[in-house]
């Protein structure tokens, strides 16, 4: 079972998400392409105690 996610951690997540640097931009951009073969990638997605950049849940991939 997954552990819940702490509320200040959520908070820090949804204001990184508005904050993204350059390279993270770039590679977003890229990781969109791969919504057509049915790869999702939500940024800045929340793990326990850690903030992931950008995760695909269905693939079990954490960038």
């Amino acid at each position: 079972m997954a552990s819940p996610v702490k509320p200040h951690i959520k908070a820090l997540a949804r204001k990184m998400r508005k904050d993204l640097t350059g390279p993270e931009i770039k590679l977003w951009f890229e990781l969109r392409e791969f919504k057509q073969i049915g790869a999702h990638f939500p940024k800045q997605v929340p793990m326990g105690d850690y903030i992931v950049d950008f995760a695909c849940h269905g693939k079990k991939l954490v960038i």
